[in-house]
């Protein structure tokens, strides 16, 4: 069954689907050419589902949540406060340029709709399961302690359209990277003139890329550090303490976070390995060349 659903996944272009609901807040102009604009109705769709709806959903169940609390004169552990807090500001400050960065991604990287193919969908899979898996064990813990029946609602509503933000970039970044490490490696040496042509073209669609990954690179990859140090040491804590009751949902919130980064920086690695490569085998031939070009000159 699980082959099955990544047949389907595959089959699917979920990325177009994503971009033609509003999700991913681009448009094609009249060459064909992906573009951002602030003003657009797919803006403002974009927003409302990956910031507007989920922060409000996440602020509102927080103070539900406190005052359930206080009106029981019991008081959350501190540092778990202090977790929270960091925590809701995080998700905030990245739902907010999530859409932006996504955007300026897929705008500057000139990546076609029509040229479909993903790759390491075994890891999303996993990934979205995972963040199932926490939403559930959230949503159990909100029952099992009589809490009002909204704040499941609104924990359900919040990690649901925050995965969904995060797996439309993890998609994003598949669909972008995908291509170029294909085409580095079945690029074959005919002559010396086609090597260069190809090696000219696989560095500027390799800039372009760049120009719209570091951005997003740097507020994923720096977001997720701080949630794996700031819950890797809550989980220890509670651990210690004989307080089993969140570690669960914080074991896997870490797991997912690793994955994520693992996600990235593997296409990032392969990327650089791909350019490594061919620009070995432009200079081994642009070496050899030049070499036989100064033996003929010297006869």
């Amino acid at each position: 069954m699980f082959l099955k659903l990544l047949e389907f996944w595959r089959a699917v272009n979920v990325v177009k689907t994503l971009v033609f609901i509003g999700l991913i807040p681009v448009h094609e102009d009249v060459n064909g050419q992906l573009k951002f604009k602030l003003v657009s109705w797919k803006t403002a769709v974009a927003f409302t589902f990956h910031s507007i709806i989920p922060t409000t959903c996440h602020i509102v169940g927080k103070l539900m949540l406190s005052f359930h609390f206080k009106r029981l004169e019991q008081s959350a552990n501190t540092i778990s406060e202090i977790a929270n807090i960091i925590y809701i500001i995080q998700t905030i400050v990245f739902s907010l340029i999530c859409p932006i960065l996504t955007a300026n991604l897929v705008e500057k990287s000139k990546m076609s709709l029509n040229r479909y193919k993903l790759s390491r969908m075994i890891w999303l899979m996993v990934y979205t399961t995972l963040s199932i898996s926490i939403t559930v064990l959230h949503v159990y813990e909100t029952i099992k302690s009589g809490m009002n029946i909204a704040i499941p609602i609104l924990y359900t509503a919040f990690y649901t359209l925050h995965t969904i933000g995060i797996v439309s970039v993890m998609l994003v970044i598949t669909l972008v990277s995908s291509p170029i490490i294909d085409e580095g490696k079945k690029i074959e040496v005919t002559d010396v003139d086609t090597l260069i042509m190809k090696s000219v073209t696989l560095v500027e669609k390799t800039r372009n890329i760049k120009q719209g990954f570091s951005p997003i690179l740097f507020s994923i990859l720096s977001g997720a550090i701080l949630y794996i140090l700031l819950y890797t040491f809550l989980a220890v804590k509670e651990l210690m303490r004989g307080n089993h009751r969140y570690l669960p949902a914080n074991v896997l919130g870490v797991l997912a976070m690793l994955l994520l980064v693992f996600y990235i920086v593997s296409f990032c690695d392969d990327v650089h390995q791909v350019l490594a490569v061919f620009s070995h085998k432009l200079r081994y031939h642009l070496l050899t060349f030049l070499s036989l070009n100064c033996i003929i000159s010297t006869s």
